[in-house]
């Protein structure tokens, strides 16, 4: 159908959606875009989808944000997501308490069971699709090293700085060359 406002036209195709509010039992949800949230049943509440095929699997997954062309688009029952971007969080459905953040095209397209998981950056994943409490910041060559760590840059990253004072806790091991380790005005304690 089409929506005239002045002089302005919109337009809404067929198997468009444009949804605010409450539609047969959905309370609360935001959809727009070709099949956004079309799975959406009684119980699926709190969720804003945007884009094409976005979240488009959802059926009762609570309070997800997903903004772009089949990010979340697998998903089905899971909780507190949130993908912007491409493809964001593309094959994700842990169906439960997800918490997981992708933002950017591609990223943690890959991940499908996993949890509290932070993936930033284009194309940027997970090392494997269930894993949990990883932090993955880069592009397209940067991939995370399992459970509960942290990855800044990948295989081109040539620095990372610290713009002030910097705890880094946990045991400390080389996976590389460093090239030099500067400290300015700084007492350091290595190995304990």
């Amino acid at each position: 159908g089409k929506l005239q406002v002045g002089t302005a036209t919109i337009q809404i195709p067929s198997n468009g959606f444009i949804t605010m509010g409450s539609e047969e039992g959905m309370v609360k949800n935001t959809r727009f875009g070709v099949n956004a949230g079309n799975n959406l049943q009684s119980g699926g509440t709190q969720n804003v989808l945007i884009g094409e095929e976005a979240g488009a699997a959802l059926t009762t997954g609570d309070k997800n944000v997903v903004m772009g062309v089949e990010a979340l688009k697998s998903e089905t029952g899971g909780q507190n997501n949130t993908a912007i971007g491409y493809r964001a969080l593309k094959t994700l459905n842990q169906n439960s308490v997800g918490g997981n953040i992708a933002l950017g095209l591609g990223a943690a397209e890959d991940l499908a069971t996993g949890a509290f998981n932070i993936v930033i950056g284009y194309g940027a994943d997970t090392a494997a699709n269930d894993d949990t409490r990883s932090i993955v910041i880069g592009s397209e060559d940067t991939v995370g090293l399992g459970d509960n760590t942290t990855v800044i840059g990948g295989s081109s990253q040539t620095l990372v700085a610290f713009g002030g004072p910097a705890l880094i806790s946990g045991s400390l091991t080389s996976t590389g060359s460093f090239g030099k380790l500067i400290l300015v005005d700084t007492v350091a304690s290595i190995g304990g």
